[in-house]
């Protein structure tokens, strides 16, 4: 399985997942997911195990591909400091 890290998992209204508290919620920031056989697998920050839910329960997902979080991180440093030395 590939896993994505830093996705805001939302699910529809009437199922939940455990945070890192052990508290019910229907949104969890900062999870890492992994996508197979129409099931998502689960890394909630703070809790201790993998959770997996139907694929049919999610309502969204939202992170950002790793190649467009490293190009604005290092657009940012340039444009933050004009003195940074170019390449």
């Amino acid at each position: 399985m590939q896993w994505i890290e830093g996705v805001r998992v939302q699910l529809i209204q009437g199922n939940v997942l455990s945070d890192g508290q052990g508290n019910d919620t229907d949104v969890i920031h900062d999870a890492t997911v992994a996508i197979d056989g129409g099931f998502l697998h689960i890394i909630v920050p703070g809790a201790s195990a993998v959770q997996v839910v139907a694929g049919h329960a999610v309502w969204r997902l939202v992170y950002r591909p790793a190649m467009v979080e490293r190009e604005v991180v290092v657009e940012r440093q340039y444009v933050a400091d004009p003195g940074y030395p170019q390449p």
